[in-house]
């Protein structure tokens, strides 16, 4: 944790509160790391804001990818081991101390960011991975199915990956009456339960030069029909 000033210090602003602190190590293996992100003890919501931020980066930063301390980072250059990718530091590093090597995004979306020209690109930290021939299990929340926007991250991330030569699956966390995430789950059903979803995982469809999950958009009646890949 940081006091309300080292948090101030670390985003550009003060929050009003201390934090619990994630640095990113990897983006400056000497020294206090460049890029560390914020979980507020208190949600950070200006007068304005219609829906109060969980987690704060620095002002003006571009969207880093989180490599967790207590990965072997061994594996990031060995494409003959298995890749979990998640949403959210703290999935990652429940993950990692349950056995499964992974890495994060700050949001679904975050594996992207805007260049000089203002254009959506994918994050330099991607390069960071061997992702040619390598099983990558992408594993978001449990109401990715539900969530439109989670859907096309989702779709939209195994497409980037897959051009790059990873082999792709995607995790699906039971739904329930509360949204779950990777680290509820294996913080309630523990790791075998986990290993059982992996050997599930479906690989996406390609169809032509388009991404084909599980699920898609009739055009009949734009219900969302499952799908499964092959």
């Amino acid at each position: 944790s940081v006091s309300q000033g080292v948090a101030k210090d670390i985003v550009g602003f003060d929050i009003g509160c201390a934090a619990l602190a994630f640095p990113y190590h990897h983006a400056k293996p000497n020294g206090f790391p460049e890029f560390t992100r914020l979980k507020p003890d208190v949600p950070y919501q200006p007068s304005g804001w219609t829906k109060a931020a969980k987690y704060l980066s620095p002002k003006k930063s571009k969207n880093r990818l989180y490599i967790p301390p207590n990965i072997d980072c061994s594996v990031l250059q060995n494409p003959t081991a298995d890749l979990l990718i998640t949403e959210g530091e703290k999935k990652a590093l429940k993950s990692i101390q349950e056995g499964f090597p992974c890495i994060a995004v700050a949001g679904v979306w975050n594996w992207r960011s805007k260049d000089e020209s203002g254009d959506s690109r994918p994050i330099e930290d991607l390069d960071r991975v061997l992702w040619k021939k390598r099983t990558v299990f992408i594993c978001f929340d449990s109401d990715a199915v539900t969530n439109p926007n989670v859907m096309d991250a989702e779709s939209a991330l195994a497409t980037e990956l897959c051009s790059r030569g990873a082999l792709v699956k995607v995790i699906r966390l039971p739904e329930g009456t509360n949204k779950i995430g990777l680290d509820d789950f294996l913080t309630k059903y523990g790791a075998d339960e986990f290993r059982k979803l992996q050997k599930a995982a479906q690989t996406p469809v390609f169809e032509g030069t388009g991404w084909r999950p599980w699920w898609y958009v009739s055009e009949k009646n734009s219900k969302r029909t499952f799908k499964p890949g092959v």
